[in-house]
């Protein structure tokens, strides 16, 4: 993941508010766990530790927060990743945290919310 035009690269500090910056990421699919980087290249080193069970937005999954980006935490550094299966497969909405974390938190809920269901079928 890049910086945005006016953010500082990862690891060189500053902030750049979401209004200016909205880093998200939806994945869907059989390995979603591996996509979003739940453990290192090792399988071993957890990249995202288990915050607990939750419901956002009527989806029952799991809630993740990213190990910092300058710590290894990779692409979904310092973000809160909710997981939740939906029929054979498993979704991800990964959102980048920034203080006061409830408002990344309220602000994810609102995106998970605002998906509507696919009427397509996937081969």
């Amino acid at each position: 993941m890049s910086a945005a035009p006016d953010q500082p690269p990862p690891g060189e500090g500053g902030h750049t508010p979401p209004a200016s910056f909205l880093p998200f990421a939806m994945l869907g699919g059989r390995y979603v766990a591996e996509a979003v980087s739940l453990h290192g290249l090792s399988g071993t080193v957890p990249l995202q530790r288990l915050i607990g069970r939750r419901t956002i937005a009527g989806h029952h999954g799991l809630l993740y927060s990213g190990l910092p980006y300058q710590h290894g935490g990779g692409e979904f550094g310092s973000h809160y990743t909710f997981i939740w299966p939906q029929g054979r497969w498993r979704y991800a909405a990964s959102l980048h945290s920034w203080k006061p974390h409830p408002a990344s938190l309220g602000v994810l809920t609102a995106l998970i919310a605002s998906l509507a269901p696919s009427t397509s079928s996937v081969n």
